[in-house]
């Protein structure tokens, strides 16, 4: 088998270092008193544990820390964890073997001897093949861990700052300093759309199950940080262990290449579990410090910040990358909104209890919920009768079985996001107009926002595609018309009516017809969610003009409309 050099490389060397704090596996990392040549500082540098302190910490010690100790101990919580199922799955011998690769390199951290490396690095390369794998698993998987943790203090340390009011109010101060009117200020954010763009890149093969195991971890680090009884405690370091062993038992990478359904989960696990809620709290951050430093302000109602995605709709070089994909990416964006925005609505549906004997509520929203009842009567028989004063929880039971609707595309279905919107502002305002403005802006003004910056897209997809296909394409679609000359091809811009069946054109026209046509049916159905398309590699206009032919056969345009479209 293939052995390790005389001497580690500099990434070797980095590794080693990071390993020779206290056991990765047991109680954290500790100090050292010196520091060899090779060693690289890190944040772990201070400490309070002695030179000697190796043995695993106790789980009653960690627990009773833990909310104090912060992020150290969480660390070593992890670690524990880690190591308890090391040794109950992989064997003591394994776990010994590590603890002996960690002292080791301790040693040299502290005591730095060259001709002790150089031994040390040669023993490392006699270790067996299956055993060196499962350490350098084992590693991997506690600096995920760490990363992990590092990650959720971060986040909370940002979360629970409160000296540093951030970018954006500076910029907002900036503004306001200036003298930059409010009416400009306003204009200007109505007019700002900031669109992120989701990518898969072909290196990234971080499976939806592990990102699904560690987004659990971080959960319930968050509620230990809560004070909690011991029995509390217990219970959550018992899920966090079941975690931590399900992660260890789980392929980081998948063994085969990841398809695009695959890459489309992956997205759409950021969408569900960041962007979903980010964006709100953006919105949110924005409108506190347009209020703070303009006090009377309008603050615009829809979120500058619109999600985009290459992600099931980049075909350049990828076949598996098809129309029919596109389709399935925006069906698959739909159901996880949709179903989101369930959960939000019953949620609300159970805080929203206000009742008509106690308080008022707008004339609009009477109507509202009485045609509901008229056009659901099935499902109005179905509520209890005690939601008959309590006219927000009930429209919100209305507005739930609507999304259900959508979800199944029954007839009772929302036809777009924008009458979800119109309900949901119906409740906001009767809230505002009897003195509810505390619950208004609340968790209705979160889902509110969601639904104008989601809608029912999620993220807008671009679909892209390499000159050389839209080449050939335009050529025999051309061809097929009769239409051979740039002059014919130019009149041809809006051309008669001709079959898209793909079965009729060669695989790669018959699939470019194909996303177009999908491409138009999306605009149809939910304007915005597919209405760019990359033409990569482009070398002349002609490329451009072949593009905007072949996009009017599937109806995505019509220059001959007043205005053209």
């Amino acid at each position: 088998m293939a052995r390790a050099p005389a001497r580690s490389s500099p990434s070797v060397n980095r590794a080693l270092c990071r390993f020779s704090g206290d056991a990765p596996f047991g109680s954290g990392m500790d100090s050292p008193s010196s520091k060899p040549r090779f060693y690289r500082p890190n944040r772990y540098d201070a400490t309070t544990h002695s030179e000697g302190s190796s043995n695993p910490m106790s789980a009653s010690i960690t627990e009773a820390t833990l909310p104090e100790a912060g992020l150290r101990a969480e660390i070593r919580l992890l670690g524990q964890l880690l190591g308890e199922t090391l040794r109950e799955h992989e064997g003591v011998a394994l776990y010994e073997l590590e603890e002996s690769i960690r002292q080791r390199t301790k040693e040299l951290r502290q005591h730095y001897d060259a001709a002790e490396e150089e031994a040390f690095v040669a023993e490392l390369g006699r270790i067996p093949l299956d055993d060196a794998a499962r350490l350098v698993r084992a590693f991997a998987t506690y600096f995920q861990l760490v990363n992990l943790a590092e990650l959720e203090r971060q986040a909370r340390s940002v979360a629970e700052t409160t000296e540093d009011a951030g970018e954006l109010d500076r910029s907002i101060a900036r503004f306001k300093a200036q003298r930059i009117p409010a009416e400009r200020v306003t204009a200007t954010l109505e007019q700002l759309e900031v669109r992120p763009v989701l990518t898969a890149h072909p290196t990234e093969a971080v499976r939806r199950s592990i990102l699904d195991h560690q987004d659990r971890i971080g959960q319930e680090l968050a509620r230990l940080r809560a004070p909690l009884s011991a029995r509390e405690r217990d219970r959550v370091r018992q899920r966090i262990a079941t975690q931590v062993e399900v992660l260890w038992h789980t392929d980081e990478v998948r063994s085969v290449r990841p398809r695009v359904l695959d890459e489309v989960g992956n997205a759409l696990f950021y969408l569900e579990r960041t962007f979903f809620d980010a964006v709100p709290d953006v919105q949110q951050q924005l409108s506190d410090a347009l209020v703070r430093h303009y006090p009377g302000i309008r603050v615009p109602a829809d979120p500058p910040i619109r999600l985009g995605s290459w992600v099931g709709s980049d075909q350049d070089g990828n076949p598996n990358a098809n129309a029919a994909m596109l389709s399935e990416t925006l069906r698959l964006q739909r159901r996880t909104l949709l179903t989101r925005y369930r959960e939000r609505v019953r949620e609300l549906a159970r805080d929203l209890s206000q009742s008509t004997r106690l308080t008022r509520v707008s004339d609009e929203l009477v109507v509202s919920i009485r045609r509901d009842e008229e056009e659901l009567a099935d499902y109005a028989e179905t509520l209890s009768p005690g939601t008959a004063d309590e006219p927000y929880r009930r429209k919100l039971s209305f507005i739930w079985r609507r999304l259900g609707a959508t979800l199944d595309a029954e007839s009772a279905a929302y036809a777009s996001a924008d009458d979800l919107a119109a309900d949901l502002d119906l409740l906001d305002t009767s809230l505002r107009q009897h003195r509810g403005g505390a619950v208004a802006d609340g968790d209705l003004l979160r889902l509110r926002r969601q639904v104008r910056a989601f809608g029912f897209i999620g993220a807008r997809l671009d679909v892209r595609q390499h000159r050389a296909v839209v080449r050939a394409a335009g050529i025999e679609v051309v061809n097929r018309l009769g239409a051979a000359s740039d002059r014919r091809r130019s009149a041809t811009l809006n051309p008669p009516p001709i079959s898209l069946d793909a079965s009729r054109w060669s695989p790669a026209t018959g699939n470019l017809l194909a996303t177009l046509s999908a491409m138009a049916a999306a605009q149809r159905s939910a304007p915005g969610s597919a209405q760019t398309f990359i033409l990569s590699m482009t070398e002349s206009g002609d490329d451009v003009l072949q593009t905007l032919f072949l996009a009017g056969l599937a109806g995505l345009h019509d220059l001959a409309a007043d205005p053209p479209r």
